[in-house]
């Protein structure tokens, strides 16, 4: 299991890292994972209708591929920590 997981925060970093900055459409729901995908991309782009969000954390499970830092990074430690807990 953590195995796996360290090959996912892996494979994030390394879209992270890519020498391009990488652009992300959202066009329906990014939730969990798919949310910390997009954040790991440099630009966003999103449909209005479409729908964001970390809803693991309803369930006290923590986001595991790096969303936490992500978001903060992108929105502010005061607003990430409002969609966290």
């Amino acid at each position: 299991l953590v195995a796996n997981n360290l090959k996912a925060i892996e494979f994030f970093n390394a879209v992270e890292g890519l020498p391009f900055p990488p652009v992300t459409a959202i066009n329906g729901m990014a939730l969990g994972g798919g949310f910390e995908m997009c954040l790991a991309t440099d630009y966003r782009v999103m449909d209005k209708k479409a729908k964001v969000g970390l809803p693991e954390v309803k369930l006290g499970i923590f986001p595991g591929f790096g969303g936490t830092v992500r978001l903060s990074r992108l929105v502010g430690v005061d607003n990430a920590v409002e969609w966290i807990s």
